[in-house]
């Protein structure tokens, strides 16, 4: 059985090879604020401090949060892909 984390990479994968399928959603405008020492710092705290907070969830809980944020420089996901990419539906 493939774990849900492998396959979601998989997934990436062949999504970021297809330069089509990436949104503009995804690019990042850094402002010159975002290169300030201090903020930086501020968001590699906040980035450690929420895979905490998502290791106390569930597997499922916790992958779906990451897909919809985009945690790990994964692309980020609507819920309607993520439900097709994990075969959810509504009532899941």
């Amino acid at each position: 059985m493939v774990a849900m984390d492998e396959y979601v990479r998989e997934s990436n994968r062949n999504r970021s090879s297809n330069p089509q399928t990436r949104s503009d959603q995804n690019e990042i405008i850094f402002e010159p604020d975002e290169t300030r020492p201090e903020t930086m710092v501020n968001r590699k705290v906040m980035k450690q401090e929420a895979e905490q907070l998502l290791g106390t969830l569930g597997e499922r809980d916790a992958m779906i949060l990451r897909l919809y944020f985009g945690f790990n420089g994964e692309i980020t996901r609507s819920f309607e892909e993520i439900g097709r990419l994990l075969n959810l539906s509504r009532d899941s």
